[in-house]
Formats: structure tokens, C-alpha cells, sequence
């Protein structure tokens, strides 16, 4: 079994400037704050630092009327995250959140792509 360690970053830099992806293992949030662990093929997992804790009500409220909520990507490249979700209503479609929502929804075991800055 091989054992995962984490190097932290903090979400800010050039949203031109290449990036990785990976998969949301770990939200842990706390007063104002998120720390989210991504963990990525061939690389070690990266603890992303980011300036705003989930807000599980707002997720609710924005998402409450979708029949399912397929994934939710992150792009931390820059510095305000560019969030959103792909969910099923009466036809499958891309809805933009804010981060506190995805982060909620990350929490809540949708699956979620974070795509990290190179060099992360």
C-alpha cells in the first residue's frame, strides 16, 4: 500500500500558465478558510490553500433543484477560482458556482477535478 504525502500551495498565480489535474480526496474547512488535498497521477498529493470555507446552504440552494449532480471541477490556477458543476434537470447542462458551493459539494462526495498550477 503506498502512502500518500502532501505538499501544500496556495491558490494564486497566472491563470495562463500551465496546470495539472487531479482529484478532490480531502475539504477540510474551517473558519474562512479551505484546505483541499488533491491527489494526482504519478505525482505526489498537493494540500491547496484556498481563501474561503464551504457553505453547505448555499450549495443546497443553488443545487437543490437538479435530479443529479454528475461532477464539480475547481481550476485554482488563478486567482479567483473559476468553479462549476455538471448536473442533469430535465437535460444535462454546466452550471457556474462560487467556491464556497463546490467546496460543500466536494465535501459531500460529488466527485471533483481540481486543476493546480504547474510546478504545485
Amino acid at each position: 500500500m503506498a502512502t500518500h504525502q502532501a505538499e501544500r500551495v496556495v491558490a494564486s498565480g497566472s491563470p495562463s500558465g500551465g496546470a495539472s489535474l487531479g482529484t478532490c480526496v480531502r475539504v477540510a474547512g474551517g473558519s474562512g478558510s479551505s484546505t483541499v488535498t488533491v491527489r494526482r497521477a504519478g505525482c505526489p498529493d498537493v494540500e491547496l490553500e484556498l481563501p474561503v470555507a464551504p457553505n453547505r446552504a448555499l450549495a443546497q440552494r443553488l443545487t437543490g433543484g437538479y435530479r443529479r449532480l454528475s461532477w464539480v471541477s475547481i481550476d485554482a490556477r488563478g486567482p479567483g477560482c473559476q468553479c462549476e458543476v455538471a448536473c442533469l434537470s430535465r437535460r444535462p447542462q454546466r452550471v457556474r458556482l462560487p467556491l464556497a458551493a463546490a467546496l460543500a459539494l466536494a465535501d459531500a462526495a460529488v466527485p471533483t477535478i481540481v486543476r493546480v498550477p504547474d510546478g504545485a
